[in-house]
């Protein structure tokens, strides 16, 4: 590459920013708050000329250490995308080299980075009830303005993964005291916003408990067919999978991936997706109960 092609792209890559991409959905999501926190505070203080794109959650071999089954969050900090959410096309190639390295933006992402580890790693029980508050303040006040109670479960069900994920920050001395004051923001979540119906007959057959019996997920390329076919027909994400915990149906499950997505997915394009993952050994998917069948009467 030319002197001048690296400057406008090095130019081109601070006028986009950098990405700092949510953990897993069905992760704690308040280290998103904090990772970009501590990511805006080093752009002002170093003044790198980025600026901080927050986006959805992105699949790599990274990120999904982020999996719940290992229990840690895992946000993610990039800026190799360009517009669209495509990456650069010289990413990971021979055109990928040391000049277009930005010593600015380089310490902006050790600092923000730096920051956000040792916060955590310091956290007592001051800081984790902070971060419930403003963690509950934040959820009630978006389940409020919802009217759809498909999406206020979701909501809630993340806020319950958030504060339970914060009681291991708890510190010797006021434990019940915390557990009491976590359990009360828990709570109130609950009285707040639209509550779901009871549950449709469309829903009630895909009853069936998916459980995962490997962590991460398969490799499409190197699966078998057609079980390979049948789950990129679904055209859900591969975290999915990440649902399946032995406690969650197949009816509940599309309803959190349809909220996830901002889409309608359906109990059938979720059965599919859980029984082609049955066959290549990763989830566990008990068979579909059957009703007992009532005994003949005899006439008399």
């Amino acid at each position: 590459m030319t002197s001048r092609s690296i400057s406008t792209l090095q130019r081109f890559l601070r006028s986009e920013g950098s990405v700092l991409a949510d953990t897993i959905p069905m992760s704690a999501a308040f280290v998103d708050r904090i990772g970009a926190t501590t990511t805006r505070s080093a752009i002002r203080r170093l003044r790198p000329g980025y600026r901080l794109v927050s986006g959805p959650f992105v699949s790599t071999s990274d990120t999904l250490a982020g999996d719940p089954q290992y229990g840690f969050p895992c946000p993610w900090i990039t800026n190799h995308y360009r517009r669209g959410g495509k990456a650069w096309a010289g990413y990971h190639s021979s055109a990928d080299v040391p000049r277009l390295l930005s010593p600015a933006g380089l310490a902006t992402v050790t600092l923000s980075s730096a920051s956000y580890l040792v916060y955590l790693a310091n956290a007592g029980n001051r800081e984790l009830l902070e971060i419930a508050e403003s963690e509950t303040h934040r959820v009630i006040q978006q389940i409020r303005r919802l009217r759809k109670a498909d999406r206020a479960e979701y909501e809630r069900l993340q806020h319950h993964v958030t504060i339970d994920r914060l009681k291991r920050w708890m510190r010797d001395g006021s434990r019940a005291e915390v557990l009491s004051l976590l359990n009360g923001m828990e709570s109130a979540v609950g009285r707040s916003g639209p509550r779901p119906g009871p549950a449709s007959r469309r829903y009630a057959s895909y009853s069936r408990l998916p459980r995962r019996t490997r962590p991460i997920t398969p490799t499409l390329e190197n699966s078998r067919e057609p079980m390979a076919t049948q789950i990129r027909e679904t055209g859900l994400p591969g975290w999915t999978l990440f649902w399946a915990d032995g406690s969650r149906s197949i009816a509940a499950i599309a309803k959190l991936v349809s909220q996830e997505l901002e889409r309608e997915v359906s109990p059938e394009t979720v059965s599919r997706f859980f029984e082609a993952h049955e066959s290549l050994g990763y989830v566990d998917l008990p068979p579909v109960a059957r009703s007992p069948r009532r005994p003949n009467r005899r006439p008399g």
